[in-house]
């Protein structure tokens, strides 16, 4: 109850457009017990907890691909895949996109909604990078990528997904 009171309190202070990524409804205060991320400061006159909240805007939409690079066929027998550093890429309103390693994805929480720490750069889409350049599908792929030549690529085969 008191965390439900601090939670409605803080979307009453927050600038507008703003608001927390779940209500503050009754039945979604556990979530906000997964979400929250806290840090204790304290000094010898006292102790600070500071809660980090998820939030949302109507402006905001950013949308999560996995890289999955497949090789391209240069003769009969040779393929080359391309080699990536980044396994994710976040793009924001076809202006804007992150690139996250595995590790950097591991750290975000994944529940109705995906939040990831923002401790990354934010590119613009005119920067280009490899994973840039793969997603907008432009003809400098092959420049900024870093490729390796696989002689004899093995058959796909088929999983079904959630399994290993």
């Amino acid at each position: 109850m008191i965390l439900q009171t601090i939670l409605r309190n803080v979307n009453l202070q927050l600038p507008e457009g703003y608001e927390l990524i779940v209500n503050s409804k009754t039945e979604n205060v556990h979530l906000f017990y997964e979400l929250a991320r806290v840090s204790l400061v304290a000094n010898i006159h006292g102790i600070k907890l500071i809660i980090t909240l998820p939030l949302n805007t109507a402006q905001c939409h950013f949308t999560l691909y996995k890289i999955i690079t497949l090789p391209e066929r240069i003769s009969p027998n040779k393929y080359v895949p391309y080699s990536i550093d980044y396994t994710f890429l976040i793009q924001h309103s076809n202006r804007d996109y992150l690139l996250l390693t595995e590790a950097d994805f591991s750290q975000c929480y994944r529940c109705s909604s995906t939040t990831c720490p923002t401790n990354t750069v934010i590119y613009s889409a005119r920067t280009q990078t490899c994973a840039s350049s793969l997603y907008f599908q432009t003809t400098t792929s092959h420049q900024l990528c870093r490729r390796q030549l696989v002689l004899h690529h093995p058959a796909p085969s088929l999983q079904k997904y959630g399994t290993t």
